[in-house]
């Protein structure tokens, strides 16, 4: 097992953290399971994420998603960080502040260069809000825990 798979495992049922990126300390997610296939992350939608109709925000939906996809691809142990290429998002319901909603992203297919996966975003009875597919690539940006570094992460 990698070092930052171990570090995401950590995390599992608990708030963000100070190490986590600004925007993901925002949405306040909660890591409810992760490994080198799938990443869940449970969010409260709260009234700085909705829209004028009270509803989640489209961009809101997105983000998570792409969040949950970039956990995901962290959890594969790559010696650098991975950036979105594309991400396309499909709306099909509404979600009101105060529910609970859920990512589930998944590992289509790992390659060399491109990781391409698939996330969606439902209430916690599994109706679906929307889905996502992302396709990701290398970055020139090494990853603090990457075998390089061995393991240590700095801030």
């Amino acid at each position: 097992m990698n070092q930052m798979l171990r570090f995401l495992e950590m995390a599992v049922d608990q708030t963000c953290n100070s190490m986590a990126p600004p925007f993901t300390q925002w949405l306040n997610g909660t890591i409810r399971k992760i490994s080198q296939e799938k990443a869940e992350v449970e969010y409260v939608v709260r009234k700085e994420m909705t829209n004028m109709a009270g509803l989640l925000h489209g961009g809101v939906q997105c983000g998570m998603m792409d969040d949950a996809m970039g956990m995901l691809a962290n959890a594969l142990g790559r010696d650098y960080f991975m950036a979105s290429v594309n991400l396309s998002v499909d709306y099909l319901e509404q979600v009101k502040e105060g529910q609970r909603v859920i990512t589930i992203a998944e590992v289509v297919r790992n390659g060399r260069n491109i990781l391409n996966m698939n996330c969606t975003l439902q209430t916690l009875e599994g109706r679906k809000i929307s889905k996502a597919h992302s396709n990701l690539t290398n970055t020139t940006t090494k990853n603090p825990m990457s075998s390089d570094n061995k393991g240590q992460m700095t801030k």
